[in-house]
């Protein structure tokens, strides 16, 4: 890895900020330049094309980082992006992918995955955490499993609409959406609603 690299650093908790500081000073002490923002905003008020790698939080108060990484990469397409979170969702990682952003790992990953993320987006490469991947391909195998109907049934039951309520929504019987439910808790091998719920806003897109 060329150590000659900006760094831009956006995160709105002063004391991970301090942490990743030091971490980057002990690991990469040829760095050329680490700056701090303590807002989306703020970084993207300054003059972006200076920087080689941005790393960031997702839900900072703004903006969350996936749109600051969208602004910033139309200004700037070669700016590579290490994405660092407490939350590992799967409609953040889908998001993430999706966009090709470089790198993703949570806030409670080791020391050594920081640094070879670093290195590997550096290099050109990409780097995801093993716990997101694993967490990602495994929401993601449970996609296409239900039918459309079960999936209005499902986002019906989020809703937080009743058996009889879904049926009148759905002009069918009571007992028509009991089997659904039965059927969907069964395929997705979910057995309470509360974690059919939280499964379903994993699954949500932005």
């Amino acid at each position: 890895m060329n150590n000659n690299i900006n760094i831009a650093l956006v995160d709105d908790h002063n004391l991970f900020l301090k942490g990743l500081i030091e971490l980057i000073n002990i690991y990469f002490p040829l760095v050329k330049k680490v700056d701090v923002f303590g807002s989306p905003k703020k970084f993207l008020a300054t003059d972006i094309t200076k920087y080689n790698l941005l790393i960031s939080d997702i839900q900072m108060p703004e903006m969350n980082g996936i749109e600051l990484v969208e602004l910033a990469k139309m200004k700037h397409p070669n700016l590579r992006v290490l994405i660092i979170s407490m939350h590992n969702k799967y409609y953040f990682t889908k998001k993430i992918k999706s966009l090709g952003i470089e790198g993703f790992l949570l806030k409670d990953d080791s020391e050594e995955n920081l640094v070879n993320a670093i290195h590997q987006i550096m290099d050109g490469r990409k780097f995801y955490s093993e716990k997101i991947e694993s967490y990602f391909e495994e929401v993601k195998a449970t996609e296409n499993v239900l039918s459309l109907r079960e999936e209005q049934v499902l986002d019906y039951i989020c809703e937080g609409l009743t058996s009889k309520q879904i049926a009148e929504e759905m002009f069918i019987g009571e007992e028509t959406i009991k089997s659904h439910k039965r059927n969907i808790k069964a395929k997705l091998k979910i057995p309470s609603t509360v974690e059919l719920i939280k499964y379903n806003m994993r699954k949500q897109e932005f």
